[in-house]
């Protein structure tokens, strides 16, 4: 795949919905679904082609009023009801939700609103033997699910919240980590956010992480003085110099040095998108993606041809500072490289604008 820059729509949340520990995985997955047995008990009738909006008032005194009977636990009630609540009205269609496996977890785009629906949805596992299991939970959503990753691949700051007991629960707060994982390059309110991940198996040289680094600040400072530094690079070091002795390089960097581990960088907030501006972020996104081989990538269409190739010989030119290439390539870099077409709905309005993704080839 090409790489990739991806805009983050205002309001999007982020879910973890449970399988039953992973019981059901391969329903949800396969039948393009989340769903939720909290409600099962109240025998609700199925909403068949209309959604589920239920009055809150009625259904917890119906939920309170079984699990009283059943002498279940009033954190239990309390908990089961605000999971139910929160699947049916705090999601929202384009919203981001994973399901956990017992090996794998998925991420997906939740492509309705919450329906009422009994009918099993079975998963044949061996037609010989007849081994067959069904999912009978009758609160469902649809969803488009895309990337499938191994459980251990996820970062620690992520795996930590899934030890939550909960069905149902908000991983709002760990979206930063979601995205690094699933683009090189993304944004969110003017902020651009980078990502690479450290694939070499060995003890990682913090003379090499250094030396990545060192060459993210340089293109940061030729992405904001590019008008000047693409056409002379004997300007560099004086304008390099500059910015580093008055405090003004802004890319700020986060690590996770195990082997494997990951690389990712902020810039702050960009305001006033001027042709400079905007252009200057562009040339930051095509030097950072040559940073992985320029020869898989394509930007015909967001950048002229000659602004691409001075921004790649710039980065060649700074790698071959100090033997920084040899240094690097021992890190073994590699970017985010997902298809991630199904997580990205067309219809949700972004508020920070850069050329259409698909002029780039």
């Amino acid at each position: 795949m090409a790489f990739r820059y991806y805009i983050k729509p205002q309001g999007q949340r982020y879910w973890v919905v449970r399988a039953s520990g992973g019981a059901y995985y391969d329903h949800f997955v396969k039948g393009s679904l989340i769903a939720l047995s909290h409600l099962d008990p109240l025998r609700i009738k199925p909403s068949h082609d209309s959604f589920f909006h239920p009055d809150f008032n009625a259904l917890e005194s119906g939920m309170k009023e079984f699990y009283e009977a059943k002498k279940f636990p009033k954190a239990r009630f309390r908990s089961h009801y605000n999971q139910a609540k929160s699947f049916i009205s705090e999601m929202n269609v384009g919203d981001l939700v994973l399901t956990i496996g017992y090996r794998s977890v998925t991420i997906g785009r939740i492509i309705s609103d919450a329906f009422i629906d009994p009918t099993p949805v079975e998963i044949i596992y061996d037609i010989e033997k007849d081994r067959r299991v069904s999912l009978f939970s009758h609160l469902k959503r649809k969803v488009a699910w895309g990337p499938t990753l191994k459980r251990e691949s996820l970062p620690h700051v992520m795996t930590g919240s899934f030890k939550a007991n909960q069905a149902v629960f908000n991983i709002d707060e760990h979206w930063e980590a979601l995205h690094h994982i699933l683009y090189p390059i993304f944004f969110d309110n003017g902020v651009m956010y980078i990502s690479a991940n450290i694939t070499q198996q060995e003890s990682i040289s913090n003379y090499s992480v250094s030396q990545f680094m060192a060459v993210l600040s340089e293109l940061e400072v030729v992405s904001k003085e590019w008008d000047q530094l693409l056409d002379n690079e004997a300007k560099f070091d004086p304008i390099f110099l500059n910015y580093a002795m008055n405090a003004a390089l802004q890319l700020s960097v986060k690590a996770d040095f195990m082997s494997p581990g990951s690389l990712w960088g902020a810039l702050p907030p960009i305001t006033g998108l001027d042709a400079k501006t905007k252009k200057g972020i562009i040339v930051f996104m095509v030097g950072y993606s040559a940073l992985f081989g320029s020869e898989k990538l394509g930007w015909e269409g967001i950048i002229d041809k000659d602004t691409k190739h001075k921004v790649y010989d710039f980065i060649e030119k700074r790698l071959k500072e100090g033997n920084r290439k040899d240094s690097i390539q021992q890190l073994n870099l590699k970017y985010p490289d997902m298809n991630t077409d199904v997580l990205e709905s067309p219809s949700l309005d972004n508020s920070y604008k850069l050329p259409s993704r698909s002029d780039q080839g």
